[in-house]
């Protein structure tokens, strides 16, 4: 995938000022810009990667002059955080390009089945997402768009399984934890096997509760992404084996995987 950046996408990605770029490149030549037709100049994956690595090696303590003495070659050789698609995919997260994305996943959904489109499409997506933001590659700003707007595309693209059934599964996130995408994927699943099941995204604890007592609910499943104390966990798990009529309550995602990792 051919991958093009204007000067203001470097500095969206990397933190850089247009103006730092810039004078890097007028003093070092260090990028490979090539000016289109309209006069713009256009970077590719192999500038952006050089910039990001500069970045690291300036933060370890190089000399900017040592830097720059360097190959374009072994300044790349350092620096190969994501393929060329994940660049692409993080340029229209960034962008805020939620048609790009759009098309991103509808190309994907017609080659897969429906769980096998979550592990192989998106659920990579939201890793990628999550790791680009643990680098700043990624602003909170970015991230928490592309979720709000990736929730409501996935609800859009389940909505024909859903029924009029009375729900017997609820799906929701761990109280307080925010993170809802792991809970909707889950639901996604449940739904495409035809599970007569419900999501509520994060509701507070006794929300939770009042919730389940009114259903005829058999099951429940909570998704944990910020880790908890084993304690807190089996804490509500017993409240609502005590407090209401189900008996098989679930826990998973990356957090809980973190708890149970965790020694005591």
């Amino acid at each position: 995938m051919d991958v093009k950046f204007l000067i203001k996408d470097l500095s969206r990605l990397t933190g850089l000022s247009p103006a730092r770029i810039r004078k890097w490149q007028e003093r070092f030549q260090i990028l490979a810009p090539v000016q289109g037709e309209n006069g713009y100049h256009y970077y590719d994956n192999d500038d952006l990667r050089i910039l990001l690595s500069l970045q690291e090696r300036l933060a370890a303590g190089q000399r900017l002059k040592s830097i720059i003495s360097l190959s374009r070659e072994e300044l790349l050789s350092s620096q190969v955080l994501f393929r060329d698609e994940e660049w692409s995919l993080l340029n229209a997260i960034s962008r805020s390009e939620f048609r790009t994305l759009e098309g991103h996943f509808n190309n994907a959904l017609e080659s897969y089945s429906l769980p096998q489109w979550i592990r192989k499409s998106v659920h990579p997506a939201v890793m990628l997402t999550g790791e680009a933001w643990s680098k700043g590659i990624l602003s909170v700003a970015d991230e928490h768009a592309f979720s709000h707007w990736l929730r409501g595309y996935i609800l859009s693209r389940v909505e024909w399984l859903q029924s009029n059934q009375t729900p017997l599964w609820l799906v929701t996130s761990f109280p307080g934890d925010e993170h809802e995408l792991g809970a909707l994927l889950h639901y996604a699943r449940l739904l495409y096997y035809r599970v007569p099941v419900r999501f509520c995204g994060m509701l507070p604890e006794e929300h939770l509760i009042k919730e389940l007592q009114k259903e005829q609910y058999r099951s429940v499943s909570v998704s944990v992404v910020i880790p908890r104390k084993r304690e807190e966990i089996e804490r509500l798990r017993n409240r609502i084996k005590e407090e209401t009529g189900v008996r098989h309550v679930h826990f998973g995602g990356y957090g809980y995987k973190r708890t149970l990792s965790l020694k005591d």
